[in-house]
């Protein structure tokens, strides 16, 4: 049977409040980046219309390709979406616990 000291214990939850905290931290650098790619998947967009109407017969290795790009930007998204949702469920969480510890 191990035993947990409770320094070890304190190292662990600083460790993992900074952790949380590092990463809560680049969420707005994140948000950023996706704004900026986002406007390069309209540009992109556009211009795949634009060729779509000067060189038909090559639309069907185009619209592949457009229809990745959606789909990968899409996934992206989602990943994002449930990273951020994840992170502010672990800050609430370790919120909890700050307030639990304020008990003892």
């Amino acid at each position: 049977m191990a035993v947990v000291s409770y320094a070890s214990l304190e190292y662990s939850y600083c460790l993992t409040y900074l952790l949380i905290d590092s990463q809560l931290s680049v969420l707005p650098c994140l948000q950023q980046d996706l704004a900026a790619l986002s406007e390069q998947v309209d540009k992109t967009t556009s211009m795949y219309q634009t060729l779509l109407h000067e060189f038909p017969d090559a639309s069907d290795h185009m619209t592949a390709k457009q229809d990745e790009l959606i789909s990968e930007w899409n996934s992206l998204l989602v990943k994002a979406r449930t990273r951020t949702e994840r992170l502010n469920e672990a800050e609430s969480i370790q919120m909890y616990f700050d307030d639990y510890r304020g008990l003892w």
